[in-house]
């Protein structure tokens, strides 16, 4: 192409570095906020310093791609039809299988398990966090934004790939970038296929309301299903969820091209 649209893979590096910064200038004085305003929940206090940062890197790269693109509208919410829906849920509980399994070849240590118990406690503004702002900030940043970019300017299947890497990388740990790679590839063929955002925020909000709910019953952060189903049912479940996984994934791509051409 003789056009570079925006972003490339190079220029996403700076908005991770973006993000970075705000997550410091603007998220950190939050976060601190209750060792200095006695009463102030240090739950709604973390809400706040993910999603403005996330709110004001959304909005720097939004105003650089219409700037740099020429695009009147950037972003799509189309929904789809009910069709391939009944396929997608399959397979996001098949991804969220498969995620667990390679995120659990990493041995998680304690102190990092309290951290994370400590962060993704079940209150009520880190439960909207996770499960609705999430979904919605984080796939409008990296699947309507960066992966928008990534798609004008390679191949397919070099830009789901980064755009994955990238997804993986925002999280900022090795546990959550396997989780973040592997779904991200999933999510990004999702929005290569549809060019909306509608059927990868329902995947996303899936995963994480599901990881919500396994949070519920199943109380170690480090906790995988392995240990929720057992050694033996485990592996049937993934030797069941691999060819269940292709036949489903096969017959979604048939689908997303005839509603999609």
């Amino acid at each position: 192409m003789n056009k570079s649209f925006y972003p490339t893979i190079r220029s996403s590096v700076f908005v991770f570095l973006i993000l970075i910064g705000f997550t410091f200038i603007i998220g950190g004085p939050f976060a601190l906020l209750p060792n200095y305003i006695d009463g102030f929940d240090k739950n709604v206090a973390t809400a706040i310093a993910y999603v403005l940062p996330m709110l004001a890197t959304i909005y720097v790269v939004y105003k650089r791609l219409k700037k740099k693109n020429g695009e009147s509208k950037v972003f799509d919410f189309s929904f789809g039809t009910y069709k391939s829906y009944l396929l997608i849920i399959p397979l996001t509980l098949v991804m969220m299988l498969w995620v667990d399994f390679f995120a659990s070849l990493i041995p998680m240590p304690d102190w990092i398990a309290e951290i994370f118990k400590e962060a993704f406690n079940l209150s009520i503004p880190n439960i909207v966090m996770v499960a609705i702002f999430a979904p919605i900030l984080e796939e409008t940043l990296v699947r309507g934004l960066v992966l928008k970019g990534y798609l004008m300017n390679y191949t397919p299947n070099k830009a789901i790939i980064a755009s994955a890497v990238f997804f993986g990388i925002i999280h900022m740990n090795p546990w959550q970038f396997i989780g973040g790679f592997i779904s991200g590839l999933f999510l990004g063929y999702l929005y290569y296929r549809t060019k909306s955002l509608i059927p990868s925020m329902f995947v996303h909000f899936m995963n994480n309301s599901l990881s919500v709910v396994f949070s519920i019953y199943y109380v170690d952060a480090d906790a995988s299903f392995e240990d929720m189903l057992g050694l033996k049912w485990y592996f049937v479940m993934l030797g069941i969820s691999l060819i269940l996984g292709y036949v489903l994934f096969r017959k979604l791509d048939v689908v997303l091209k005839e509603e999609n051409p």
